[in-house]
């Protein structure tokens, strides 16, 4: 979860691995206070969000794109098709909610991790409301982002039909 908090905020590798480690010892800082807390699962998602905020406020530069290393040792052409097609479709919606707004971005991230709005709008300190609204919004945008995508690789630029 922690790891895929990191991706969601930053596409260059080595930051994403950066903001991982940054992430994993304000989590080793705050043990006790997770160890009380009366959602753990929850209180890590927050310390992690807010980690992964103030590092993007540190790098400020544009990110770059996301390198996914394919590791398929499997003979069978059909299921290194279904692999690849899969890393396909991990990378474009990872790509597409990176082109998310924060504020619409990290809700879609914890939902993809198994929260559900209520747990959500604890961790970022709003209304479930809010939190289903935003959600809303980001799969409307979602939708249109993967359509626009899966649109522009069937139909190239100057291709005539």
């Amino acid at each position: 979860m922690v790891w895929r908090i990191a991706l969601a905020h930053e596409r260059n590798a080595a930051l994403a691995e950066e903001l991982y480690q940054e992430i994993c010892f304000a989590l080793w800082s705050s043990r006790d206070r997770i160890d009380a807390a009366e959602q753990p699962k929850a209180y890590v998602a927050r310390i992690a969000m807010n980690q992964a905020i103030s590092h993007v406020r540190r790098e400020v530069k544009l990110p770059e794109t996301v390198a996914v290393d394919v590791d398929a040792a499997d003979d069978d052409a059909k299921s290194l098709d279904d692999t690849l097609h899969r890393l396909h479709q991990q990378e474009r919606l990872l790509a597409a909610v990176q082109q998310l707004p924060l504020n619409w971005r990290q809700p879609v991230t914890l939902t993809l991790e198994g929260f559900k709005p209520a747990e959500i709008a604890y961790v970022m300190g709003t209304s479930a409301n809010s939190i289903s609204l935003r959600l809303s919004r980001a799969r409307t945008t979602l939708r249109q982002l993967l359509n626009d995508d899966t649109d522009a690789s069937t139909n190239p630029v100057g291709a005539t039909a």
